[in-house]
């Protein structure tokens, strides 16, 4: 492979122009920047170097959100950072980490059930959304006769979480093999196994009793269960071993716990509001999609999430009580059920939250008293023109507008505090935006708009999130308030005709790639700034104010 199949910018890699097949990034590269490697559809393989101390958002990411064909990827030790969604549009295979010492960001290996190696990494340091990944590639490597080194984190994380996790066939036949199983727990696992009707696991579970507890010590603790239960029935509460058998759930760091699946049979269901001592404080993902039975169910106060497709294709499901403590409701949480099939066209709410637009209509006028505006509610409005927002909006999530690709007009009223990721990423024809004087952070890729011409950076904001107003191609000049703090990668990357870049004081943390491929630009601070220091050191052009 050839050098010049690199185009490399003061060590960071900016774009792979090679044939594709099996990659090895050279040695000496010290970061690959936003869209590196876009559009590489022969790509198989690659193999990143320690020497690289970043991976960028969307470093292997398409353009036109086409797989990239990329099935293997190996991360040398010495990476530190992988940032959001780097290899987000490749169908991954495999992923392995020879590291200890990485930070994964949010969704940067897509989704999928690739292998993830990472023996030197801890449980905790593994992202939610790649914890199964990585632990069912520990178990199939350990049940294929696969030696693992005794110390191997993943021994240790399901020992102390094995009543978590035994309810994963795959990672309980670990947990039974390892004989991690205590005597008072076997009676409840017995229950568990036949509840997931496989009878090989079954089989397997009595014989694991047999080798390990005498009959005296299952009396024992069959005994002390009973009392127990007898305790709890005179408190005229649920028996917690009855309401697991109807509800999978996982505790949260927080204390509270994930409703992950509910394995009950009813048609008008309440969810509880607490399982033993802990309190249900979220629906998980597809926590009840495909319950095509339900026709009403009511959720407790105290939860504050429900997750992506929670009650997706609940094709009977006419009613839902949702409490006020519901702070977030993600993707598609009710999509092809028979109320949301009942709303009608336009703007459907939830309290004072606006869910998701229904319909296409050009102009919207969202109703006052909305104060938060929900992920993806507008995602993909293919003909949305122009949005009238109230007074008193206070939230607009993840993705809310993304990919409104005609929208042209939108007002951004005083009281809005945050501005979720990508929240107008690609609205290609927005040419202006006014940000309240009430935002204090730009998150990462929320104003990726190539048409647009004006936007303020409001006094109060202290971040600008990676790629930020990335391919902003139509934006000539911005100030940056003293206010701001820090710039991340690629927050201004491809802003092709920016010409000026105005700091007002010493802003002190300033990516390397935060202005990459801005050929026009000029940056003007006060003289002896860290802004003149960082226009030398990325060989920009420098006027003192």
């Amino acid at each position: 492979m050839s050098q010049p199949d690199f185009v490399i910018e003061n060590g960071v890699l900016t774009k792979y122009q090679g044939p594709g097949g099996d990659v090895i990034i050279p040695e000496g590269v010290t970061s690959i920047s936003w869209w590196a490697f876009k559009g590489c559809s022969g790509l198989t393989s690659v193999t990143i170097p320690g020497s690289i101390a970043e991976i960028g958002s969307d470093s292997f990411g398409s353009p036109f959100r086409k797989s990239t064909g990329l099935k293997s990827v190996v991360i040398m030790d010495g990476v530190k950072q992988i940032w959001s969604n780097a290899f987000r549009y490749s169908h991954l295979e495999q992923v392995t980490i020879l590291g200890n010492n990485l930070k994964i960001g949010t969704g940067s290996f897509g989704t999928g059930d690739f292998a993830l190696i990472a023996d030197r990494m801890m449980p905790s340091d593994i992202p939610s959304c790649y914890k199964k990944n990585y632990l069912h590639t520990f178990a199939r490597r350990y049940l294929a006769g696969e030696e693992m080194e005794q110390n191997h984190p993943c021994f240790k994380y399901l020992k102390s979480q094995r009543k978590k996790l035994w309810t994963d066939l795959l990672l309980l036949r670990v947990i039974l093999k390892e004989g991690y199983i205590t005597s008072s727990e076997i009676t409840d696992l017995i229950s568990e196994a036949a509840a997931l009707g496989d009878p090989e696991l079954s089989a397997a579970i009595l014989d694991y009793q047999n080798r390990n507890f005498s009959r005296a010590e299952l009396d024992k603790e069959n005994k002390k269960k009973f009392e127990r239960e007898i305790r709890a029935m005179e408190r005229t509460t649920p028996l917690v071993s009855e309401l697991k058998k109807i509800w999978s759930c996982e505790k949260l760091e927080s204390g509270g716990l994930r409703i992950k699946r509910y394995k009950g049979k009813e048609t008008k269901i309440a969810i509880p509001d607490h399982i033993g001592k802990n309190k249900v404080v979220e629906i998980g993902d597809k926590a009840f999609q495909w319950c095509e039975e339900m026709t009403c169910v009511s959720i407790p106060e105290g939860v504050m999430r429900i997750g992506a497709q929670a009650f997706e294709c609940c094709t009977m499901l006419t009613e839902i009580s949702i409490p006020a403590s519901v702070r977030e409701i993600a993707y598609n949480a009710f999509d092809n059920t028979a109320w949301m099939r009942s709303q009608s066209a336009g703007c459907v709410y939830i309290g004072d939250l606006l869910l998701r637009m229904n319909g296409d209509d050009r102009t919207v006028c969202v109703r006052p008293g909305t104060t938060r505006i929900n992920a993806h509610a507008f995602g993909e409005c293919k003909k949305l023109t122009a949005v009238t927002l109230p007074d008193g909006l206070k939230e607009i999530g993840f993705a809310a507008f993304c990919e409104c690709k005609k929208l042209t007009q939108i007002n951004i009223p005083e009281g809005v505090t945050k501005i979720e990721e990508r929240a107008f990423e690609e609205c290609n024809s927005l040419t202006k935006l006014m940000l309240p004087s009430s935002l204090t952070e730009i998150r990462n890729c929320a104003f990726c708009c190539k048409k647009l011409k004006k936007v303020n950076i409001p006094e109060r904001v202290t971040r600008i999130g990676c790629s930020a107003f990335s391919h902003c191609e139509s934006l000539e000049s911005i100030t940056i308030p003293a206010s701001v703090e820090e710039i991340e990668d690629d927050a201004f990357r491809y802003c092709d005709n920016m010409t000026r870049v105005t700091f007002q004081s010493s802003t002190t943390k300033i990516a390397r790639t935060a202005f990459i491929c801005c050929k026009k630009l000029t940056i003007h601070a006060p003289a002896g700034s860290y802004a003149e220091q960082y226009a030398k050191e990325n060989n920009i052009p420098f006027q003192a104010l």
